[in-house]
C-alpha cells in the first residue's frame, strides 16, 4: 500500500514537473501556482456538464451536485463576446466516491428542462499560441 501511495506522488511530481518546464508546481503553497495543479494535489474531482439549458446559473448547478456531497465549485462557460452561456460547465467535488455517485445519478437526468449530460472532465489538452492577425 506505501509502495502505491510513493508511486502515485513520484509520478504526479514529475507530471507537474514537466508541466512547468523544469519548475515543481506546489499548487498556491509556492513554486509557480496553477489551478489544475492545485485541483490534483488536492485529489478532487473535476466533473463535466453539458446540454445545459443556457438559463441555468453556478448556484443552480452548485445546489444540484450537492445532495451528493461538498462542491468545492462550480462555473459555467461564457462566450467571451456575447457573455451567453455555452450550455456546459464544470463542477469540482472532494471526495471521489461522491463525485462518482453525482456522474452516475446526474447523467441523462433533466436540469431546468434539458437532459444533461455528465462525466469526469479530461484535462485541456495544451493549445498553440495564437498569432495576432492585425
Amino acid at each position: 500500500m506505501i509502495n502505491n501511495y510513493v508511486k502515485l506522488v513520484t509520478e504526479i511530481s514529475q507530471w507537474l514537473t514537466d508541466r512547468h518546464s523544469g519548475n515543481l508546481c506546489f499548487g498556491y503553497s509556492g513554486g509557480i501556482s496553477c489551478y489544475q495543479c492545485t485541483r490534483i494535489l488536492k485529489l478532487t474531482m473535476n466533473i463535466y456538464v453539458g446540454n445545459l439549458a443556457y438559463t441555468v446559473t453556478e448556484d443552480d448547478l452548485r445546489d444540484a451536485f450537492s445532495e451528493f456531497g461538498q462542491v468545492d465549485s462550480a462555473s459555467i462557460i461564457n462566450d467571451k463576446f456575447s457573455g451567453r452561456s455555452k450550455g456546459f460547465g464544470f463542477v469540482d467535488m472532494p471526495n471521489d466516491s461522491e463525485a462518482r455517485e453525482a456522474i452516475e445519478s446526474m447523467n441523462d437526468k433533466d436540469l431546468n428542462g434539458r437532459t444533461i449530460k455528465v462525466n469526469e472532465a479530461k484535462p485541456r489538452e495544451e493549445r498553440p499560441v495564437r498569432r495576432d492577425r492585425y
